[in-house]
């Protein structure tokens, strides 16, 4: 995972985007990373295939 996508994770976790309900928007956590919603959903898409790859494909 690059940092940045690793600080993309956290950011939207931290800012309420993963909780149900969600706590905030797209627009809003990319607007905390001073990014655009289009780039910080690439990044989410690309960090939560890489936590994918790294952690539930090398179970067991």
């Amino acid at each position: 995972m690059t940092p940045k996508q690793r600080e993309a994770l956290v950011t939207a976790l931290d800012s309420g985007y993963f909780s149900v309900p969600r706590g905030a928007t797209l627009k809003h956590v990319a607007g905390e990373l001073d990014i655009s919603p289009n780039a910080l959903s690439t990044r989410l898409r690309r960090g939560h295939a890489n936590l994918i790859t790294n952690t539930l494909r090398h179970e067991g």
